[in-house]
C-alpha cells in the first residue's frame, strides 16, 4: 500500500476511505468530544497507519508503526519501515533534531529519533531500540507542529 502523506494533509479525515487508498480494510474510528479540543482517531492496523484529524474533519497527523509494508510518500521522497538510519538520512537530509533512546518508567523504552522538516510537514522517526530500523515515523502538518 502507498499513502502520499502530503495529499492527505488538509484533505477531510474521510477522504482516504473514499477514495480506495486504503483499499477495502476496514478500520475504526473514535471521536473524543470531551477534549478542550475535540479529535478523530481512525487506526488501520492491517496497514499500520493512524490519522488523527481536527473536529473539523482535518488530518493533523498521521501515524506509521509495525509490522507493515505501507510506504509512505512525503515531498516525492518514499519512506517505509525497517529502513536504517542512514538510509532515512540520505533521503531526507540532515535532521533539524535529534535525540538518544529514551526510558520512561511508565510509557516503556523508546530508540533514539531524528525530526526532519520538509515543505509541507514535519517527520518524526523513531528507531529500534536494538539495531537501527525505522520502528515508528510521525507526519505532522506544519501549522501543527510542536516546537
Amino acid at each position: 500500500m502507498r499513502l502520499d502523506v502530503d495529499a492527505v494533509f488538509g484533505g477531510r479525515a474521510d477522504s482516504p476511505f473514499r477514495d480506495g487508498r486504503l483499499g477495502s480494510t476496514k478500520g475504526t474510528r473514535e471521536v473524543f468530544s470531551e477534549l478542550p479540543r475535540p479529535l478523530i482517531h481512525d487506526l488501520f492496523p492491517a496497514h499500520g497507519l493512524e490519522f488523527r484529524s481536527d473536529d473539523a474533519n482535518q488530518v493533523q497527523t498521521v501515524f506509521l508503526a509495525g509490522p507493515s509494508r505501507t510506504v509512505v510518500t512525503v515531498s516525492g521522497i518514499d519512506l517505509r519501515l525497517g529502513l536504517t538510519r542512514a538510509e532515512v538520512v540520505a533521503s531526507l537530509g540532515a535532521a533539524s533534531a535529534s535525540g538518544p533512546p529514551v526510558h520512561d518508567p511508565i510509557l516503556g523504552d523508546y530508540g533514539p529519533w531524528d525530526r526532519f522538516v520538509m515543505p509541507g510537514c514535519r517527520v518524526h522517526v523513531e528507531y529500534a531500540l536494538q539495531g537501527d530500523g525505522v520502528r515508528r515515523m510521525t507526519f505532522s502538518r506544519r501549522a501543527d507542529q510542536p516546537h
